[in-house]
């Protein structure tokens, strides 16, 4: 009763349900009884037993293995192993096993002969036997007669009944197959590692599943603890695949699926866009810059600087300036940024005037005037171009007695403006018999004598401080106003002493040459000031284009000091400032060679002589460190080579040893020896259409212009080639000389597309959630190129998501000549009832049955109840 309402309702509840591939788990028996033991009288007695059942929380079960033993029919006495198999629509199986003994009961002893009970053979289902060698203890006291075998025999598999003539002694001899080998796994995966990065917590992973055979020919996957496109934390996962034959005996394929962080983004900079530029005086080097650093962020949460070629508040030269910043994050990935510092100059000093004093210039008496030449005001500026803007006067004047103000305006290139001005005073004076206006002379030292013809006994004076001076006597460079009168005269003159004579250098640094640290850009210089002396005791004005200390980047920098004395004669100091770029210590890169040449050259000569003069291109090289490489070479162009070969070797050597060499080989010939190649095959295309890898292909043969010259060949005409290029090379040589070459290629061109295999049609599954991932035998693409083909494709099996309804899945198979071929199917989602056998329905089941009990045991009170009372009233009845 309670077998029969479980049943009902399970059939109501997985009732029109369709195959689900997502239904993993096996059918449930519900009455598998254990071993069994039936007594019978007799040995032709028939058996029954009780069938187990079973049910599935998804859908209908189905018996597929029974072993062919039924209740009701007659077993002869011995052991039967029963083992009833039930399996889902979804192929999920689930077994009972149990053993079922028929025996004798107790009878009468019997006083004939010995029969043997049933014998039991079993051979392996692997050996592919038909039957086995049975023995037996014979009965005694039978004849001898037996059929249809005896002991020592071979029976057939199955049930065979031997029988002895003569007597009632017959039994069973059972050849049983059993299956004693457990199931070969097949496709085991090995361990799977993938990297994520660290902003993802885990990875979907597919993999190809393992399959399992047996002898048996039946495998059931009894558990798997994960699937393809489930979805792994970090770390290691077991993945554990059991799979078992009809008989129990289980196989494994066990593998891990390790997802391992790794950072794969390298830190984000930000503040990196900016230009910083100031502006400063013309004549200024440089200036301190203030600025910012920029900020590095990243995924890790960790950042760090391990570069920066400048720090804020440096002191950068006049110019653009590079300053370079390299953050790393804790994987060792790296951002650089670059920022520009600008640093212009604008002038804005006015010019600098050397304006003359005050000046008084005594005229004949009666002249009311003269054209004077006088010496005009000079200006310098940091721009180097000074303009006069406006002048009142110019010498060579016509100036009249009295005072005139002269007025210069001087302005640069910027219009910056200086003014110079100054008086000329003009006087009579008496007549009187000076030498000269002025007497000039040249200085010689810091004193120089000045002789003049003296009219009669001079007084000098230059301001307050009165002086006699005679001619011999010592005056100083500039200009003295000297004075000479009597009663009847005055006399006064200038005596000039110029000083024309530049400073002495005294001290001038050498050339300075600094080679730059690796990766370094810049580098402080320092050096001793120059000095001078003048002829004089008086300043010198120092003007020098660089100072020590100044920054300097790779390159020649040219450093002037100039001297200039109070006469503005002018000495100058100049020195150079070579700086050169640092190289790696551990570079191992070898120069580049680049121009070696890469064929032997044939030179022909008309007549036998001790020496040829060649003539050929030299190679040259350059070193990834910047450096010149130091080169070394077997000949140079112009030596003179012998006949035959000579090889020549360039060596080429890097400021770290590293070195690469250049052979090549230059071939003199006498002309009587000499030949070429009259025809050449021109360059061969096939294209190949079919599924063949290679093609036959055939050329006329190349002709040298001299016989009994050696021809020797890599490929021959009507040879087949393989899909791509083949070089074909033909050398003709004679005497070991190679005198000429001739050279094409084959190029066997594909364009056939790759075939593809196994492309599914369309494929329908049930979703009671509207998404779900799809499985599916990936198509496969041969091509007759014999490579591999790039695969790209739209979705993955058991890893992509489809919504309800159709989706279109693509491959695309694409071989090494770009040839494409592809394969399209539709994966279609239907929408299905979601149904769950959940802990609810168990409750309404135990209900059922429970209720079921219950009215079974009323019924039967009622009917033992009923059945008292009426015997009862026909006890009255038969009284009365």
């Amino acid at each position: 009763m309670e077998i029969f309402f479980l049943l009902i309702f399970c059939s109501f509840v997985t009732g029109g349900k369709g195959q689900d591939s997502d239904d993993f788990a096996p059918p449930i028996i519900l009455n598998c009884p254990g071993d069994i033991t039936i007594n019978t009288t007799s040995i032709n007695e028939s058996v029954s037993w009780t069938i187990p059942t079973a049910f599935d929380d998804r859908d209908e079960v189905s018996l597929v293995s029974s072993l062919n033993y039924i209740p009701g029919r007659v077993l002869a006495v011995g052991t039967y192993e029963l083992n009833y198999t039930y399996s889902d629509s979804s192929g999920n199986l689930a077994s009972c096993l149990f053993t079922l003994t028929v025996s004798l009961g107790d009878r009468p002893p019997s006083t004939r002969f010995f029969c043997p009970d049933t014998v039991y053979k079993t051979i392996d289902v692997s050996a592919e036997q038909n039957g086995a060698n049975v023995t037996f203890d014979e009965p005694t006291n039978v004849a001898t007669t037996v059929k249809p075998s005896r002991s020592g025999d071979i029976f057939p598999i199955g049930i065979t009944v031997v029988e002895y003539t003569g007597s009632d002694c017959s039994f069973n001899v059972v050849v049983m197959q059993v299956d004693t080998t457990p199931p070969v796994v097949r496709d085991c995966s090995d361990s799977i590692s993938l990297t994520v990065g660290i902003e993802n917590n885990g990875s979907t992973v597919v993999w190809t599943e393992p399959t399992a055979t047996d002898d048996s020919g039946v495998v059931l996957l009894l558990q798997r603890s994960h699937a393809p496109g489930e979805f792994f934390p970090i770390g290691s996962t077991h993945i554990i695949y059991d799979f078992a034959d009809q008989s129990g005996h289980i196989s494994s394929c066990s593998f891990f699926v390790t997802i391992i962080q790794v950072d794969n983004i390298a830190p984000r900079i930000t503040g990196c866009n900016d230009v910083f530029g100031i502006t400063i005086s013309l004549g200024q080097a440089g200036a301190t810059v203030f600025y910012s650093d920029p900020v590095a962020t990243d995924n890790s949460g960790s950042v760090s600087l391990i570069e920066n070629t400048r720090d804020p508040q440096s002191y950068f030269r006049v110019g653009d300036t590079d300053v370079r910043y390299v953050f790393s994050d804790p994987a060792g990935l790296q951002a650089v940024c670059i920022l520009v510092v600008t640093i212009s100059t604008v002038d804005d000093s006015a010019p600098v005037v050397n304006c003359p004093e005050n000046e008084t210039v005594v005229i004949p008496s009666g002249s009311f005037g003269i054209n004077y030449m006088y010496d005009e005001p000079t200006a310098t500026d940091l721009s180097g171009t000074v303009l006069v803007l406006s002048r009142t006067h110019s010498p060579g004047y016509f100036f009249t007695t009295g005072t005139t103000t002269l007025t210069y305006v001087f302005a640069d290139l910027t219009e910056n403006t200086a003014e110079c001005t100054f008086n000329l005073t003009f006087v009579e004076e008496p007549e009187a018999i000076c030498p000269w206006r002025a007497v000039s002379a040249t200085a010689t030292g810091i004193d120089t004598t000045v002789i003049w013809k003296n009219p009669f006994s001079l007084r000098s004076g230059d301001g307050d401080d009165q002086a006699d001076f005679f001619s011999g006597g010592q005056f100083k460079v500039g200009v003295s106003k000297v004075m000479s009168h009597n009663n009847q005269s005055l006399c006064r003159f200038s005596v000039i002493v110029e000083d024309l004579n530049p400073p002495t250098i005294t001290s001038c640094s050498d050339d300075i040459n600094v080679q730059l640290e690796f990766e370094e850009e810049f580098v402080a210089v320092q050096w001793q000031v120059p000095t001078a002396l003048d002829l004089e005791t008086r300043e010198l004005v120092i003007q020098a284009t660089h100072t020590p200390g100044d920054i300097f980047s790779e390159g020649v920098t040219t450093v002037n000091y100039t001297f200039t004395d109070l006469s503005n004669n002018q000495a100058t100091c100049n020195f150079h400032i070579n700086i050169t770029r640092g190289y790696d210590p551990n570079d191992s890169e070898p120069p580049k060679i680049i121009n070696c040449p890469n064929a032997t050259r044939i030179v022909s000569i008309d007549v036998p002589q001790s020496g040829y003069e060649i003539i050929w291109q030299v190679p040259s090289a350059v070193d990834n460190s910047g450096f010149p490489v130091e080169v070394t070479s077997s000949h140079q162009p112009g030596d003179q080579l012998q006949l035959g070969t000579t090889t020549i070797t360039y060596e080429f050597t890097d400021v770290v040893g590293n070195s690469a060499s250049c052979s090549f080989k230059i071939n003199i010939v006498v002309s009587e020896v000499f030949g070429r190649f009259s025809t050449c095959p021109p360059n061969v295309i096939v294209h190949v259409m079919d599924s063949t890898n290679q093609s036959r292909v055939f050329w006329d043969e190349p002709q040298f212009t001299i016989a009994e010259t050696i021809i020797t060949q890599n490929h021959f005409s009507g040879s087949d080639f393989f899909i791509g290029r083949t070089d074909v090379i033909y050398s003709a040589e004679r005497n070991g000389v190679l005198l000429d070459e001739c050279r094409f290629t084959i190029n066997i061109l594909d364009i056939t597309p790759p075939t593809v295999f196994h492309c599914p049609e369309t494929l329908r599954f049930l979703s009671c959630r509207g998404v779900r991932t799809a499985t599916w035998f990936e198509p496969r693409a041969l091509d007759n190129s014999n490579t591999a083909t790039s695969v790209v494709q739209t979705h993955y099996p058991g890893v992509s998501s489809f919504g309800r309804g159709t989706t279109a899945v693509s491959y695309f198979f694409t071989d090494p000549s770009g040839n494409t071929a592809t394969c399209h199917f539709n994966v279609i989602i239907h929408r299905d009832r979601c149904i769950y056998f959940t802990s609810k329905i168990l409750i309404i089941v135990a209900n059922i049955l429970l209720f079921a009990i219950l009215s079974s045991l009323i019924i039967g009170l009622l009917c033992r109840w009923s059945k008292g009372e009426w015997s009862q009233r026909d006890d009255r009845v038969r009284q009365q």
